[in-house]
């Protein structure tokens, strides 16, 4: 299964001649509506960035070549890291988070971050945005 919210970079960057994938998170390969009924999942929050910086390592090396690497978010740190060990031709970090130790304290990335990213939620429990929280934190308030 392939991140529907790519689609359209898919489809964008495959019109112009480049093949592309958009794997999923381990443990988040199901539709969205599976998703958000197995909530809150343990599987998914056990999630850690080592573990997911090595299972997009293992999927860029079996590629033919070395990719251009795209991701958001926490994604985009985990673009910075997959480069960082040689694996990428180059990368895009949109909206990156920053690295353990580095933290903003700007109020729209605590607000949008505060249950997400962890702060002061349970760790063993995985987090699932309310559609306005959502809003916020990824289409900047627009109407989905």
């Amino acid at each position: 299964m392939q991140y529907k919210c790519w689609d359209e970079w898919r489809t964008y960057f495959e019109s112009k001649g480049y093949p592309t994938i958009a794997p999923p998170w381990p443990h988040k390969n199901d539709s969205p509506e599976t998703l958000r009924n197995s909530h809150p999942n343990t599987a998914i929050a056990s999630n850690r960035l080592s573990a997911l910086t090595d299972h997009f390592d293992n999927t860029v090396r079996q590629l033919p070549e070395k990719p251009i690497l795209i991701g958001h978010s926490i994604g985009g740190l985990i673009v910075q890291l997959l480069l960082q060990r040689g694996l990428g031709s180059s990368g895009v970090a949109i909206h990156s988070v920053p690295p353990q130790g580095i933290i903003t304290f700007k109020f729209s990335f605590l607000k949008a971050g505060w249950g997400p990213l962890g702060f002061f939620t349970p760790v063993k429990k995985s987090f699932l945005l309310s559609f306005r929280q959502w809003q916020y934190a990824f289409t900047n308030g627009m109407d989905c």
